[in-house]
């Protein structure tokens, strides 16, 4: 089994060829993993940078939240997930693991506030 880099080694560069679907010139993951983000995906992804975390509806591809989670390591950033649900309810994961659930406009106040 081949080593994972060093967490301080993954650059955005690398995660941003991933994002494209190139290789990403560092072994940082199995490529049963998918990666490449269609055109509405990039848009998530530019909004989750400048808000610092990631939002999507539950029925959202998993390439998505991937691809977060790896610019997350890059940056060295707390990896949180704001999943939308039909009912209007949030429910906020970080580092894939389930923390709260709230009404969607509480949800994402609650992390805009945490992430000041």
């Amino acid at each position: 089994m081949p080593k994972k880099p060093p967490a301080n080694s993954l650059k955005e560069k690398h995660v941003e060829r991933l994002m494209r679907g190139k290789k990403s010139g560092i072994h940082i993951g199995s490529r049963a993993v998918p990666h490449h983000l269609n055109t509405h995906e990039r848009g998530a992804f530019e909004r989750a940078i400048k808000q610092r975390f990631l939002t999507i509806s539950e029925r959202e591809r998993p390439n998505l939240e991937n691809i977060w989670e790896k610019y997350c390591v890059a940056k060295d950033w707390n990896f949180f997930v704001l999943k939308k649900s039909d009912d209007g309810i949030g429910r906020i994961f970080k580092d894939r693991h389930f923390q709260q659930e709230l009404p969607l406009k509480e949800a994402k106040r609650h992390l805009k506030n945490t992430l000041k």
